[in-house]
């Protein structure tokens, strides 16, 4: 992992605890998603919100679609939940594709469960 990398994980860190801090647990997926906006806003952290990925097949583009997960100072995908269960495998393996379709390295999974916080890095 680069010095950069870090550094960008290091203030997503920071982001989505202070957001867990003042908002706590109950909130559902998009103001979870708006309140982190919010809070990236405010420190002036760089994201695209459905950032446009091509599937391709053989290198040819057979798909285009905006993905739901932030892209984080062009080097992280933070997908932000409300889950009731763990994160689970097709939740991991979606943003495997997400990071191998934007070559990126670095994924997180961030879940405001019913009853506790739950974050899961992903890394291709």
């Amino acid at each position: 992992m680069t010095a950069d990398e870090r550094n960008t994980l290091a203030k997503f860190r920071d982001a989505i605890m202070y957001v867990f801090e003042i908002h706590g647990l109950g909130y559902g997926e998009v103001i979870r998603r708006k309140l982190f906006q919010a809070e990236l806003d405010f420190r002036r952290i760089e994201y695209q919100h459905r950032c446009p990925i091509e599937v391709q097949y053989d290198g040819e583009v057979v798909s285009t679609f905006k993905m739901k997960p932030l892209l984080i100072e062009d080097r992280l995908i933070c997908d932000i939940k409300a889950l009731n269960e763990k994160i689970d495998f097709y939740d991991i393996a979606r943003i495997q594709s997400y990071l191998k379709a934007l070559d990126k390295k670095i994924g997180v999974i961030v879940s405001f469960g019913k009853t506790r916080l739950e974050i899961r890095g992903i890394h291709v």
